[in-house]
């Protein structure tokens, strides 16, 4: 494991524990899983992989449409992470699931063995070449007719905005209270690698997926195949 790895890893078993309050706190997050489920229409006997599980709230969140799913599994960097949603999934009942510490360009999972990959919120942290290998590897562990539903943080605008319009689009879309919140949006947030959509798009599609795109906010999209 390379040292940013290992830093991304540090990072974010340091957030699990924020991280769920800050779900609780932020209604978008929720409006996220929701669409991703919609989109994807889980059948039962199917496997699904949720790639940046997190805490596991996408398969607890849609709990009704993933009980009857063969089999659950996620991936995340963190093992904090990991621990937290084998005690959630627990908790709601799931006997189906299985928990990986795993690096999203390569995958701990069994190639051509799953129906429909999921993430939520994810890729942009990874560079453009991160993403690249990152697709590679849900190409792979798909089977011929599996399907992608990924939800990330996107540049959906129509027209060219500059950084300070952008990190206020994602203060007003992920602040948890913005009534009350006192810091300055030009302090708010990480925008890391995010790209626009139309690009993000390109990347599936170069990896050889017909994809489509829906954009639920001006820095949310959805790239999805059916």
């Amino acid at each position: 494991m390379t040292s940013l790895s290992l830093n991304a890893r540090s990072y974010w078993d340091n957030r699990a524990q924020v991280f769920e309050k800050q779900f609780e706190l932020a209604p978008v997050r929720r409006k996220v899983i929701q669409r991703i489920i919609e989109i994807a229409k889980p059948k039962s006997d199917e496997i699904f992989v949720d790639i940046g599980m997190g805490t596991a709230r996408l398969f607890t969140e849609g709990a009704q449409h993933f009980k009857a799913a063969r089999d659950l599994v996620g991936v995340d960097i963190s093992p904090e992470m990991a621990e937290i949603a084998k005690s959630r999934m627990k908790d709601h009942g799931f006997s189906n699931f299985e928990a990986h510490v795993g690096q999203f360009t390569s995958l701990p999972i069994e190639t051509g063995s799953v129906d429909c990959v999921l993430s939520s919120m994810v890729m942009h942290h990874m560079d453009n070449s991160e993403k690249q290998l990152a697709i590679a590897e849900v190409k792979r562990i798909l089977h011929p007719q599996g399907r992608i539903v990924v939800a990330d943080q996107l540049d959906c605008f129509q027209q060219e905005v500059s950084e300070d319009e952008f990190r206020e689009a994602m203060y007003q879309t992920f602040s948890l209270d913005p009534t009350t919140q006192t810091r300055s949006s030009k302090n708010f947030g990480h925008r890391e690698h995010t790209i626009k959509i139309g690009e993000f798009c390109n990347l599936w599609t170069s990896a050889g997926f017909s994809v489509h795109q829906e954009v639920l906010d001006d820095v949310i999209g959805i790239v999805y195949s059916q």
